[in-house]
């Protein structure tokens, strides 16, 4: 019985650290595991370019060819996807974030 126990917690731990590994967004380094800071510490009407040198501190790194013609910028961690939209004076209005869906869990996997 604890053999059994023991093959099947490895298989788990297997099958959870591949996913957390072939994921996009997976990222070692500490300021790379969560960017909810970096996003809580936006606030509506900071500027676009002092928006990005925040994310770039915090490891989200903004490439533009030209950061007044972006309106947009997207990031995420592995829980969240970030969205931060600029108007056309170059200041935050809209920011909002969604949750991730990592595959389609145990159930989906048996079409229920």
């Amino acid at each position: 019985m604890n053999r059994k126990m023991l093959v099947g917690l490895f298989l788990v731990i297997m099958s959870v650290g591949g996913n957390i590994l072939l994921d996009p967004a997976f990222c070692v380094f500490p300021p790379c595991l969560t960017k909810s800071a970096a996003y809580r510490s936006i606030v509506l009407g900071t500027d676009s370019e002092e928006v990005r040198r925040l994310l770039f501190r915090t490891g989200v790194t903004c490439i533009v060819e030209s950061p007044s013609k972006c309106r947009v910028v997207m990031f995420s961690d592995f829980w969240r996807d970030y969205v931060v939209e600029f108007g056309p004076n170059g200041t935050v209005t809209t920011k909002r974030f969604e949750f991730r869906f990592h595959g389609r869990g145990l159930l989906g996997r048996f079409h229920l």
